[in-house]
């Protein structure tokens, strides 16, 4: 039987087009997007647990979770990207938004995307605009004991500790697949084979 496949999807990292493609390695009812299942009514949870037991494929969008010690047998994929690229790329989708979006959403999306229109500058200049910078790092930490450690990191004039490093190496040390947007279809192709998915 083939282990789970477990993608951990970081923004403007190309999750999109690698979720589509890992969407179609089990069938829709063995496929669980977590994203989903933390906003759908279940009070005890036991839906979601159900959920996550029988699936074969997990998106996992918050963070870099021990799946393999829950499941035992999981292989994980994250792809990553220049961490100034793929922070231009979310400025510019951030500048894209709709009324539509920001209306559903709220005045924090309005102010953050009309912001974010005045220019580069203005929006780095935003308050916690250094969790935007240190996106792929809040990914990775996502989890005790590492997480503290980022949140304290993302706050202006504060260094980062020393073992931060030492701990979010070891955090991407453990996923199976690791690929990288600037080679994408070279490397995609290479993860892919040597997975055997």
């Amino acid at each position: 039987m083939p282990p789970r496949v477990v993608f951990h999807h970081v923004a403007k990292c190309a999750g999109t087009t690698v979720l589509k493609f890992l969407e179609g390695t089990a069938p829709p009812e063995g496929a669980a997007f977590l994203e989903a299942l933390v906003g759908a009514p279940d009070p005890h949870g036991i839906d979601r647990l159900a959920a996550v037991l029988r699936a074969g494929f997990l998106h996992d969008p918050f963070g870099v979770h021990d799946w393999r010690g829950l499941f035992g047998d999981v292989l994980s994929v994250i792809f990553l990207r220049d961490p100034v690229e793929r922070l231009w790329s979310e400025w510019r989708m951030i500048t894209r938004w709709d009324d539509g979006l920001v209306d559903a959403r709220g005045a924090r999306y309005r102010h953050l995307r009309d912001v974010a229109r005045t220019g580069f500058g203005a929006f780095m200049a935003l308050p916690g605009a250094a969790a935007f910078a240190n996106a792929l790092a809040c990914h990775l930490a996502w989890g005790e004991p590492v997480l503290g450690k980022v949140r304290e990191a993302c706050r202006p004039g504060v260094d980062p500790p020393p073992d931060l490093e030492r701990l979010l190496d070891a955090r991407l040390a453990a996923i199976d697949v690791v690929g990288f947007v600037d080679d994408f279809d070279e490397s995609f192709t290479r993860e892919i084979g040597r997975a055997h998915v």
